[in-house]
């Protein structure tokens, strides 16, 4: 199951090296001003996305309980393919819908003349059929993760980000100023990485007929809806922060505000995707033998684990490295108390990441209406705080007032509880890695380094890191043994 992990986390790896590469390329040719309304036509289309009402995680929850059922059901599973197929057309409507009548609200949030209304507007527009595919798309997420198909869904989905990426910064290198062409292009390669995708969704779904039923319809609702809202809160916390900067301090602040999120969010996507092959590993460990559900406390521990490193080790590097980060993304727009800010906001993100665990845990055990009223609470609390510190103290009311989503820790302490996890045995797992991006953090605001220290220190931190991640994933899994018994083999086969 970590392998599934693993896929995950070099997919996710290739997305944001395409992404480092492309986002100064993009500011360089386009301007902040233009690469502004660019990311927030984006986080527009991205919040709209929840219209997918949370199809493919309810996809996922019951197609990974019929796999993991001791006798497959053939007949229960083309109920639940066909109830996705009723919800997604469904999302589709609500997207245009939404988009067409609540486009002239956003964009008057912008204060902007009428040309350029009318330009993020057509933007708006084309992005609701470039949301329907994504939404078509994550059916066949769902579909190919319920059969650990991890490997084929990272290589279509990393490749099409990867396309999205060239063909926009080729678009600014060759002069294009116009906003909905960016979008055309993003929609074209949408489609086109749909089509590759439909066959191989097929191949693993030969049997299916439909099969409409109204009790399996209802539960999936019932499920989905839940996953709704805390798809809603997320949004709101990762999107909603971009709109009130928008409109409290204007396109400039957003674009940087923007790079910071960009940036530090990957703490958040990185870990997600490496601890999402957890809502299977929990479903089955529930549903199948006693020797299997065993099991499952200490494969979760070992999720929780990665989770931590990935997370906070993230977090501890974007602190280090947070100067020459800003300065090849930002250029000559750079300023010093541009890096002081972005470390506050990348230790935010690496300590409310560590919930990442305890989310996927919840909605794998069907809790997820209480997932929704954490999320959507922490997000609105979080945004509410956003719209007064930003009025009050700028950019950096706006980073401080990240940390109201701490709240999103409960998920955490309900998800190892749940699952019978004692309190100390997880909280302790914490502890030094923890302690020592806290110290970190005091140091690199107390020292000033030039960029040969900055590295050296990161490289240090790196190693220590890893070895201590690899010392803690050694006394659950005993890895060291294994290697040692792999290696000796070897050396047996060869003599």
């Amino acid at each position: 199951m970590i392998k599934n992990g693993i896929f995950n986390l070099i997919g996710q790896s290739l997305k944001l090296g395409s992404n480092i590469l492309v986002m100064p390329i993009l500011i360089q040719y386009l301007g902040v001003t233009l690469f502004g309304f660019l990311s927030w036509t984006t986080a527009i289309l991205a919040s709209v996305q929840i219209a997918e009402g949370g199809l493919s995680a309810g996809l996922l929850f019951f197609l990974s309980e019929e796999e993991s059922s001791e006798k497959l059901d053939h007949t229960k599973k083309n109920e639940v393919l066909s109830s996705g197929i009723f919800f997604l057309v469904l999302s589709s409507i609500l997207v245009f819908l939404i988009i067409y009548l609540l486009s002239p609200f956003f964009i008057s949030t912008l204060h902007i003349g009428p040309e350029r209304s009318n330009e993020v507007m057509r933007a708006l527009l084309i992005g609701a059929g470039l949301v329907s595919v994504r939404i078509l798309q994550s059916f066949f997420w769902a579909v190919l993760q319920s059969k650990q198909l991890y490997k084929t869904y990272n290589t279509i989905s990393t490749l099409q980000i990867i396309a999205t990426n060239i063909s926009w910064a080729l678009l600014a290198y060759l002069g294009e100023k116009s906003l909905p062409t960016y979008i055309t292009w993003g929609f074209i390669i949408s489609v086109v990485f749909t089509i590759v995708l439909i066959p191989f969704a097929i191949k693993v779904i030969p049997l299916f007929n439909w099969r409409f039923s109204k009790k399996t319809t209802s539960k999936m609702l019932n499920y989905n809806l839940g996953v709704w809202g805390s798809n809603v809160g997320s949004i709101l916390f990762s999107q909603g922060d971009k709109i009130i900067v928008g409109h409290t301090l204007g396109i400039t602040a957003l674009t940087t505000y923007t790079i910071f999120t960009n940036v530090v969010s990957q703490l958040n996507q990185f870990t997600a995707q490496a601890v999402n092959p957890i809502i299977p590993l929990v479903r089955s460990g529930l549903s199948s033998s006693n020797n299997k559900a065993n099991n499952l406390s200490i494969s979760v521990k070992n999720f929780f684990l990665l989770n931590i490193y990935l997370s906070l080790g993230g977090a501890g590097l974007f602190i280090v490295m947070a100067e020459p980060i800003l300065q090849f993304f930002l250029k000559s727009n750079f300023e010093k108390s541009s890096a002081f800010q972005f470390q506050i906001l990348s230790l935010i993100y690496g300590i409310y990441t560590l919930s990442v665990t305890g989310y996927y845990i919840s909605l794998s055990l069907g809790y997820s209406r209480r997932v929704m009223i954490i999320s959507i609470l922490s997000s609105f609390t979080t945004l509410v705080s956003m719209y007064f510190s930003s009025i009050a103290f700028g950019i950096i009311g706006i980073v401080l007032s990240n940390a109201f989503f701490f709240s999103i820790l409960i998920l955490l302490v309900q998800g190892m509880k749940r699952i019978g996890l004692p309190l100390w045995s997880w909280v302790s797992m914490i502890v030094v890695p923890l302690s020592v991006v806290i110290f970190l953090s005091l140091f690199v605001s107390l020292v000033d380094l030039n960029v040969f220290n900055q590295i050296a220190l990161s490289i240090v931190f790196t190693i220590f890191m890893t070895i201590s991640f690899f010392n803690k994933y050694q006394g659950t899994f005993d890895v060291k043994s294994k290697l040692l018994s792999k290696l000796f083999n070897m050396k047996n086969r060869y003599e």
